[in-house]
């Protein structure tokens, strides 16, 4: 859970603003764009699904953080898979 340090509440609203204002700028690095290609879009949203699941887990939700993760695992790991075996096999040739 979050907790506020000082003599005033906190306000969970404003880490998680900071947190998307830091990740925005970091983000901001990882994308690399030359002449035609884009770089990097894939670790930068590796990198925000991370943030998410870090502010799911310190909110106080870990059931959340932990789907998020298993979702964001499968997507990162299995779909290029899939996706690889759906494009070969569309791209055969049969007689």
């Amino acid at each position: 859970m979050i907790h506020g340090n000082g003599p005033g509440p906190a306000y969970p609203t404003r880490v998680a603003a900071q947190v998307a204002s830091g990740i925005g700028f970091i983000d901001g690095g990882l994308i690399f764009v030359r002449r035609d290609t884009v770089r990097g879009l894939t670790t930068a949203a590796s990198v925000w699904v991370s943030a998410a699941i870090g502010l799911a887990c310190g909110a106080g939700a870990p059931e959340l953080g932990s789907t998020g993760l298993l979702l964001e695992l499968c997507v990162t790991f299995l779909l290029p898979t899939v996706s690889a075996d759906c494009s070969l096999s569309s791209t055969r040739v049969t007689d």
